[in-house]
């Protein structure tokens, strides 16, 4: 109950607990001289972190063997009764400790073995955690590994793998044949295909009688889709441009924009921008995806999703599904999206 002061009689229900743990730590933090935590998750701290504190603590507890000290002095500042009492405190001292040091000496021991196997454990844990440092940044630097899209796609590309490339794809190819052809009706079709990689699908429809354009934002792999284009006789043409820049391109000019292997690389936001700014450029898109049953997992961010997955995530955006089906032993997803549907423009 307070009184007319406003002062408390000693009820500890206002005490602050939680101020008073942070004021302890502060202390212990400033005592040890640690990084403040900034209100971060304590079972976040760095491992280096962690083995300093517990470095500290072990100091401490070593510290704190000294609290058995026997020359510790006992004093009196009476003049008359002083030497009395430091007899009696003497004795009285004497005694104690006969009872008390035994078991003083053997949780010192205790202590200090404990001390011993915190330090062992922590060596053996600054030790384990820099060999796996070593070995995480040696699989980072392994030879051969492939660190952007260009070096991906660094290969020399024969008449041979162009053949096989097609032939693999042929059900897709059979659709962007068949959509640009309907969307020309007599001349001759203009394909855009977003995304090069080897480039060997443009270079395709370009030897077959196509006006295709090719577009990708990394500048290396563009100059090497320009060689091979001309080592194949290929008549395509290749263009630096990032794939949300397409309207700068002229509305509706191709008959199909298509793409291998690209759009699985997109989050669903930038998915449905890509495809929107596609649907404005040419009056049908069509790509092909690896599905789940796909066995490799190759360079990139990609996701597999199913068949009924794509559908429903392009139907739910307000596009138009004019196909959707699996190919080549269902190991890829290929679709074509029309005109007409509610999907947001870019």
């Amino acid at each position: 109950m307070d009184d007319a002061s406003g002062k408390n009689d000693g009820n500890v229900a206002d005490v602050d607990v939680e101020e008073i743990m942070r004021t302890i730590r502060e202390n212990v933090r400033k005592k040890h001289n640690l990084p403040p935590e900034n209100g971060e998750d304590r079972n976040s701290v760095p491992a280096h972190a962690i083995s300093r504190r517990m470095r500290e603590e072990i100091k401490g507890l070593e510290r704190s063997q000294k609290a058995g000290d026997p020359e510790y002095v006992i004093e009196s500042h009476r003049a008359i009764a002083g030497p009395l009492l430091i007899r009696g405190r003497k004795l009285v001292n004497g005694e104690v400790r006969r009872y008390v040091d035994p078991r003083f000496w053997r949780q010192q021991e205790f202590n200090l073995g404990i001390v011993r196997i915190a330090d062992q454990l922590i060596s053996y844990t600054d030790r384990r955690l820099n060999e796996m440092n070593k070995k995480l940044e040696s699989m980072d630097h392994m030879p051969g590994e492939k660190r952007s899209w260009s070096e991906f796609y660094d290969m020399e590309v024969s008449e041979q793998f162009l053949a096989d490339n097609v032939a693999f794809h042929r059900e897709f190819v059979a659709l962007v044949t068949e959509y640009s052809r309907k969307s020309a009706a007599g001349r001759v079709p203009r394909l855009l295909e977003v995304g090069l990689g080897t480039a060997t699908l443009s270079i395709h429809f370009s030897r077959n009688a196509y006006e295709c354009t090719g577009i990708d934002n990394d500048p290396k792999i563009v100059v090497k889709a320009l060689e091979t284009n001309r080592s194949l006789g290929g008549y395509a043409r290749f263009m630096l441009m990032d794939a949300l820049a397409m309207d700068l391109l002229k509305d509706g000019y191709f008959d199909v924009a298509f793409s291998q292997g690209t759009m699985e690389h997109f989050d669903n936001e930038t998915l449905i921008r890509l495809l929107s700014l596609q649907l404005k450029a040419a009056r049908y898109v069509a790509f092909s995806v690896p599905s789940p049953y796909w066995p490799d997992r190759e360079f990139g961010n990609e996701r597999k999703i199913s068949a009924e997955e794509w559908r429903y995530l392009l139907e739910s955006a307000g596009f138009n599904v004019l196909y959707l089906g699996y190919y080549h032993d269902k190991t890829q997803v290929a679709c074509v999206l029309g005109p007409g549907g509610q999907a947001p423009r870019p």
